[in-house]
């Protein structure tokens, strides 16, 4: 009796895992302009596999900063950078992910005259690349699934695919309270989005592997009674 239990619950154990099973993508937004939209292509789901039951997204983002101030004024002023954020991930019409973030810093005390820059080698307005600009903050946004029967209807078959268009949008200031500063901003973002696919498999599928695990136990069992 006490092994007809092992062994039942071994079963449902391998049951319920056989009846869950998950398959993920992660694609990267490559370094991109704020105010640009980026598309990335994400297979769709592999209908063979068995029927789609949720979609899972998650985003993590991080945003770029390049600037240069000059202290156009008489007296030393302090000097802060503030950059809203807003990125949102869709699909269609669909919103599959958002984040909505603000950036503060103070960036400090500029002489009258003086020249502030980030990256302090130097920095060209509007050049968006790794080398200009310096990585100031970093966001995700929570994950988000999805399990309506229609939309799912929209991932599914071997050849479908998912075009994921991330939109970050920023607008960098240059802020004093105290002084006169001329100079300009540029911003920019890059990350990760991630898909990922649940689905039962296939019945046939299941029945493959509760039927070898019966075999195996069963096997096991018959090598025991004859020792």
């Amino acid at each position: 009796m006490k092994h007809f239990l092992r062994i039942s619950g071994l079963l449902a154990v391998l049951s319920a895992s056989a009846l869950a099973s998950t398959i993920s993508f992660t694609y990267d937004i490559p370094l991109t302009q704020t105010g640009v939209a980026t598309a990335v292509t994400i297979p769709g789901f592999d209908s063979s596999l068995g029927i789609l039951t949720s979609v899972t997204v998650s985003v993590e983002t991080s945003l770029y900063a390049g600037y240069s101030a000059t202290n156009i004024g008489q007296v030393a002023a302090e000097l802060s950078l503030e950059v809203p954020f807003k990125e949102s991930v869709t699909q269609g019409t669909d919103t599959l992910a958002s984040i909505n973030e603000s950036y503060s810093a103070v960036i400090g005390t500029v002489a009258p005259g003086a020249t502030i820059t980030n990256p302090i080698g130097g920095y060209t307005p509007g050049l968006i690349s790794t080398t200009n600009l310096v990585e100031i903050a970093t966001y995700s946004a929570p994950s988000i699934t999805f399990s309506d029967p229609a939309y799912l209807a929209k991932l599914s078959g071997t050849s479908s695919s998912v075009i994921v268009d991330a939109y970050g949008k920023a607008k960098g200031v240059l802020d004093s309270d105290d002084g006169n500063f001329s100079g300009s901003v540029t911003t920019a973002y890059a990350g990760t989005v991630t898909v990922t696919y649940e689905y039962a498999p296939e019945p046939g599928t299941i029945g493959m592997a509760l039927g070898g695990t019966l075999c195996l136990l069963f096997g096991v069992r018959r090598m025991r009674s004859n020792q």
